[in-house]
Parts: structure tokens; C-alpha cells; sequence
């Protein structure tokens, strides 16, 4: 599954197996047959998702994190040790400690999942 863009999204770790996605949409329609072009563009498509979602959840923590110390509050600026961190933000955010990295948690995932779905249909 190789893309040519610009974006820094073609990370290694970014990479959504096509088997997986004719797993998942067999299992959903499974007198369905797909073409091999049917699947990759469904795995890439599923992949911008992911990209867009963490991207946008990364955002929510951040803009959390910043007003947390702002106000005072608890901060959500952990190292990667929290077990109910999801995803580890490498977004960086300008005048923010080095050394802190923002955990992506469940509730900035549902925040931002209304909208997501929204702008993706």
C-alpha cells in the first residue's frame, strides 16, 4: 500500500494491513465479494480516518492540556506510563515543555467522533 503525498502521515506506524480491511468488511456483508481496488481504497480511506482522528484528538488534549495549567487544574501532560492513554501526541505545541508529552485519552476521541463522522460521510 504505497501512497505518493506530501503529508508526514506515511509513517510506518501508520500502516493499515488490507487483509485486516477484507476481514472486517467480510464479517459486515459476507455474500459480498470485493475487488482488490475495492479494498485498498477502503483501507486508505479507513487509514485517513485514523490519521484524522488522532490528529484532531491530539488537538483536543492539547488545547486540555494548555488550559489546565492556565487555570490551575490538573494537568493531562504525562510521560507514557498512564494505562489509560491511547495515543502518545508528537504534534508539539510551540512554547510547551519538551520533556511533556500530552496523552490522547478516550473523551478527546469522543469529542471529536461526531464531527468526524460528519465530515467523512
Amino acid at each position: 500500500m504505497s501512497s505518493t503525498t506530501d503529508d508526514d502521515d506515511a509513517l510506518p506506524s501508520d500502516h493499515l494491513e488490507p487483509s485486516l480491511v477484507r476481514m472486517l468488511l467480510t464479517r459486515r456483508h459476507p455474500d459480498q465479494r470485493f475487488s482488490n481496488d475495492a479494498i485498498l481504497a477502503a483501507t486508505e480511506l479507513i487509514r485517513k480516518f485514523m490519521l484524522e482522528a488522532r490528529e484532531r484528538a491530539a488537538m483536543e488534549a492539547e488545547c486540555e492540556a494548555d488550559t489546565d495549567a492556565h487555570c490551575g487544574g490538573p494537568s493531562v501532560m504525562s510521560q507514557d506510563d498512564d494505562d489509560d492513554d491511547v495515543f502518545g501526541s508528537g504534534t508539539g505545541g510551540g512554547a510547551r515543555n519538551v520533556d511533556s508529552i500530552t496523552s490522547i485519552k478516550p473523551e478527546h476521541i469522543a469529542r471529536v467522533a461526531a464531527e468526524m463522522l460528519l465530515d467523512f460521510t
